[in-house]
């Protein structure tokens, strides 16, 4: 487990990251995926194919390492726009690139 966390904390270019992520949700979901950029927020999204059927994801990604609680906080205003208005599923992933401390 600590070579996959130091693996992925040396990551630091995003589209590494992005991949790494891509690959580990197709494992998960057992579906095809692939990112996008989102058309209502500017960010990117997860789609995977299920059965045939596109599933949009509300999904962040980051490699950054500061201020990471007012980053969820906006994602996740984004996120309640994109449930709300847009017929998103009600599931939020963030993947980050670095460990979390207890405390946080």
């Amino acid at each position: 487990m600590d070579n996959n966390v130091v693996f992925i904390s040396s990551i630091k270019q995003e589209q590494d990251f992005e991949e790494l992520v891509r690959r580990f949700v197709q494992k998960v979901f057992d579906a095809h995926a692939y990112l996008v950029g989102g058309p209502y927020d500017g960010g990117r999204d997860l789609v995977y194919v299920i059965r045939n059927k596109e599933v949009r994801q509300a999904m962040q990604i980051s490699i950054q390492e500061k201020s990471l609680e007012s980053k969820l906080d906006d994602d996740l205003r984004k996120v309640v726009n994109l449930v709300d208005n847009h017929g998103y599923p009600s599931a939020f992933y963030f993947f980050w690139s670095h460990t979390l401390s207890a405390s946080r």
